[in-house]
C-alpha cells in the first residue's frame, strides 16, 4: 500500500513525504524529473537479525527489513534522473560491489568513491573479524555536465576520505541514520537552489533536514510509517515545517 502525506514548503524549499514501497512510488514519477538522488538503502547484512545491545549480541526481529532487490530501484533511479543528474548511494562492504555493478549496467558512471571513516569505530558484532570502521558513499552521474561545486569540498578540507562523526547519530530512533554533516556536504557540492532531490529510503528525514536550507525541492519515500513519524518529530525539533496527519495515522495503528 502507498499513501501521500502532506507537502510542506516556504518560498524557497519544499518537502513531500510519501509512505510506501519506493519502487512503486518511483514508477509513478515522470522520466528525467529528478536532479539528484541521495539513497541509503538496506545494507544486506548477513547478520541482519543480530545487533549489539548492552554489550551483548542479541537477535532482533526488528532488523528483518534489511533486504532489497537493488536492480529494481536502481533501474528507476536511472530513469528518473535528468541528463547530467547525479546519484549518491550509501553502502557497506556487503553491498558495495553489487550496487556499483548494477548502477553501471543501468548507464550510471561512477564519479567518486568516498570513504566515511567512523570516529570512534564501532565494535565488531561477532568478534570474529576486524572492526569495520568505514562505510562508503558512491557518487554516480547520468551522462555529462553534472553539477559539482568544487569549492565546497575544498573549504571542508576534504578529499575522498570524510569523517563520519558517530556522535551525531548516537541515540537517534533508526538503525542506520547518517550524520547531517555528511548529507549536507554531498548536497552542497552537487545541487543548485531549486533542484529536485529524491530520497527513496528516507528513514528519519536526514536528507530533508540537510537540504531544506539549500532551497531544494525534496521528495522523501519511506516504507515504514513509524520512521516517518520519527522523521516528522525530528524536523519539528529542527524548526522545519511539517504536519500532524502522519503522526495521527501512526497513533491509530496505520503502519504501512
Amino acid at each position: 500500500m502507498r499513501q501521500t502525506v502532506d507537502v510542506f514548503s516556504d518560498d524557497k524549499s519544499s518537502h513531500t513525504q510519501l509512505v510506501g514501497d519506493c519502487v512503486h512510488w518511483m514508477r509513478a514519477l515522470p522520466d528525467a524529473s529528478i536532479d539528484v538522488v541521495f539513497a541509503d538503502p538496506p545494507y544486506l547484512l548477513r547478520n541482519k537479525r543480530q545487533r549489539m545491545r548492552g554489550g551483548k549480541l542479541v537477535m532482533d526481529p526488528g532488523m528483518s527489513w534489511d533486504a532489497i532487490d537493488h536492480w529494481k530501484w536502481i533501474r528507476e533511479v536511472s530513469r528518473l534522473l535528468r541528463p547530467g543528474g547525479t546519484f549518491f548511494c550509501c553502502c557497506s562492504y556487503h553491498s558495495l560491489f553489487e550496487i556499483g555493478l548494477t548502477a553501471g549496467e543501468h548507464g550510471l558512471r561512477v564519479l567518486n568513491h568516498f570513504t566515511l571513516e567512523k570516529h570512534p569505530s564501532p565494535p565488531c558484532v561477532t568478534g570474529r573479524m576486524a572492526r569495520q570502521n568505514t562505510e562508503n558513499l558512491l557518487w554516480f552521474a547520468k551522462g555529462s555536465n553534472w553539477t559539482y561545486h568544487k569549492q565546497v569540498l575544498k573549504d571542508a578540507g576534504l578529499q575522498s576520505v570524510w569523517p563520519y562523526p558517530v556522535a551525531e547519530v548516537r541515540g537517534l530512533p533508526h538503525e542506520t541514520p547518517k550524520p547531517l554533516s555528511i548529507v549536507s556536504l554531498a548536497l552542497q557540492m552537487s545541487t543548485d537552489p531549486g533542484d529536485r532531490v529524491l530520497d527513496p529510503f528516507s528513514g528519519i528525514n536526514s536528507v530533508a533536514i540537510a537540504g531544506w536550507d539549500l532551497g531544494l525541492e525534496i521528495i522523501s519515500i519511506e516504507l515504514h510509517a513509524r520512521y516517518v513519524r520519527h522523521g516528522a518529530i525530528r524536523m519539528r525539533c529542527a524548526g522545519l515545517p511539517t504536519g500532524s496527519r502522519i503522526v495521527q495515522k501512526v497513533k491509530h495503528g496505520q503502519d504501512h
